[in-house]
């Protein structure tokens, strides 16, 4: 690792400095008359502390979070694990679907076997690669056809004790499945997958009961009124979203998974009222630091990304301007925890997610800079480890069981006569891998999809592309056509294996989008496909698996976070 200039040298010295002071500053104001009682440190004792720290990475093989246990292959993640040991990871992050597992939670409850037997092929698959687990549990979005919609899930779940009661139920099921298994080293819930947008009338029973049991100077006056997220009583609001998971999902959950921990949210909210001048702006910023304080031993978990603390008007940050905003999220969340150990399972360097374009991001020249001082910051603040979100890129696509681990679950499939083909002749299985999809001249493939599945089924500017995994032997033709777009011819030479994209015109009906691929012409096996307008960038690994363009610094930073003592960087 080459020196940090003088400049940057200093720099460092600053944040170490900084993190005592600030810490030493936000525990004083956490004690104030008007703020929930800090945690007491002497609780997060319990949880073992690993040395050195964790370089962990979640993974999603080929595909993305929102269909990962569906989607990915068996026969790929031996190759994909290794990769991830290679880059200098120790751990791997698992979404855990909520609609996947338990697709039906109303009558409690119905289960999808399929998705528990092949996470633990993925926990068996990371002991034999020496990778620790990690498990996001409860992860909000899925694409299973026997589940309610996303976010009518998600709403249900924090307006309803009978869904709650469902959720908790499939903790539990989870919780028999990693019991014995010490290379699982802790699960989460997160704020993102319990997201209350608006408090149901048929709730209101529940907020009376919960805001009932805060302090009286943090009660809202009126019990009987149900406050909003963006209204005058917004900071009633939000004190009984805290109050809700903290005390209704996370406390009940962490006595049935062990170590499980909770992801906080550090972002704040806006009250708006009317200012001394007449205008309509923001009066104060709502935090969240009950959500600091969850039950049991587990280690709190955080996310980061450059915006926090920033302008946030598109600006592009260097290092010196965005080290210093890491170090104040960490001081923090000592202050407002009682300084429990933390794991950042998202350490978001890079997010070029559409809709948010706003947000302060590095200068991606910075990443490597920005790399080598977070080593320092980071162990100066004793985290326990960093999460990247992703450790691949990967395609944003909304299909259902797109590589037929599922069979043919989520798709039609009809021969030249319009007929359904027998999946039992058109699958083909093995014992050792995921089945392939034999088509034959003339066959029809689709599967339809609305809203519910994210922004794609929408008509936009952003040119979309499919790509299909295939093998051809003698060559193929296929047409492809999304909604009532013009179809698009793909061609697979002879001896075709692997990956083979087009841009294809996606032309919505309404609210649903229809994929078709027809075999226009000659043979094919596939065992993927994808539909996409988005790749998701982390600059560690391209969607193909090769190097990023920023592959060696990540290296460079596991390496780093892996020795015992500080780089000498850090000891200037």
């Amino acid at each position: 690792m080459r020196a940090l200039p003088a400049s940057k040298q200093h720099l460092l010295r600053h944040l170490r400095s900084l993190l005592l002071s600030l810490a030493t500053l936000a525990l004083l104001a956490g004690c104030s008359a008007d703020s929930p009682p800090v945690a007491a440190a002497a609780d997060a004792t319990e949880w073992p502390l690993p040395t050195p720290p964790l370089r962990a990475t979640h993974w999603f093989g080929e595909h993305w979070a929102k269909n990962l246990i569906n989607a990915f292959r068996r026969e790929d993640v031996p190759a994909e694990f290794a990769q991830i040991r290679e880059d200098g990871f120790d751990t791997v992050i698992l979404v855990v679907s909520w609609a996947d597992f338990q697709p039906v939670f109303d009558p409690c409850c119905g289960y999808d076997e399929r998705a528990f037997e092949r996470l633990r092929f993925l926990v068996d698959e990371a002991e034999r690669q020496h990778l620790r687990v990690m498990l996001r549990v409860g992860y909000a979005w899925g694409f299973h056809p026997d589940s309610p919609p996303t976010l009518e899930r998600v709403h249900r779940l924090m307006n309803e004790p009978e869904a709650r009661r469902a959720f908790l139920a499939l903790v539990d099921r989870i919780a028999a499945d990693i019991r014995g298994r010490p290379h699982v080293l802790m699960s989460f819930m997160s704020w993102e997958d319990q997201w209350l947008r608006r408090i149901e009338p048929h709730a209101a029973a529940d907020y009376a009961s919960i805001v009932a049991t805060l302090p009286a100077a943090e009660q809202p006056r009126d019990l009987t009124r149900l406050p909003s997220a963006d209204g005058e009583d917004a900071e009633a609001f939000n004190r009984y979203w805290d109050e809700l998971m903290m005390a209704s999902l996370h406390a009940p959950a962490q006595q049935l998974i062990p170590n499980l921990g909770y992801e906080v949210r550090i972002d704040k909210e806006p009250l708006w009222g009317t200012d001394a001048s007449g205008s309509h702006s923001v009066l104060r910023w709502i935090d969240h630091r009950r959500m600091y304080q969850p039950a049991g031993p587990a280690p709190l978990v955080l996310y980061w990304a450059p915006y926090w603390g920033a302008q946030n008007v598109g600006e592009r940050l260097v290092a010196e301007q965005s080290l210093p905003l890491l170090a104040n999220m960490l001081a923090e969340a000592a202050a407002w925890s009682g300084s429990r150990p933390s794991f950042i399972n998202q350490f978001n360097l890079i997010d070029n997610t559409p809709g948010h374009e706003q947000n302060a991001a590095l200068a991606d020249a910075e990443i490597p800079e920005f790399l080598r001082g977070a080593v320092c910051v980071l162990k100066d603040a004793g985290v326990l480890g960093i999460g990247l979100w992703t450790g691949r890129d990967y395609v944003e696509s909304p299909l259902y069981n797109p590589g037929f681990a599922y069979g043919l679950e989520g798709w039609t499939l009809t021969d030249a006569s319009g007929h359904l083909r027998d999946p039992a002749v058109a699958l083909l299985t093995a014992a050792d891998r995921d089945p392939w999809l034999a088509m034959q001249e003339g066959d029809v493939l689709a599967q339809e999809f609305g809203t519910e599945r994210g922004r794609l089924p929408h008509r936009d500017d952003r040119p979309d592309e499919a790509c299909v995994d295939a093998r051809s032997e003698n060559g193929a033709q296929l047409a492809l056509r999304a909604g009532d777009g013009e179809v698009t011819p793909l061609v697979l030479p002879v001896g075709h294996v692997g990956r083979a994209c087009t841009a294809i015109d996606s032309k919505p009906l309404g609210e649903r989008l229809r994929l078709t691929v027809t075999l226009a012409e000659g043979s094919a096996a596939l065992r993927g496909l994808w539909l996409f307008d988005h790749v998701q960038d982390g600059a560690v690994r391209r969607v193909d698996g090769s190097p990023g363009r920023h592959h060696a610094a990540f290296r460079d930073f596991n390496a780093a976070m892996a020795r015992s003592e500080l780089p000498e960087d850090c000891r200037r």
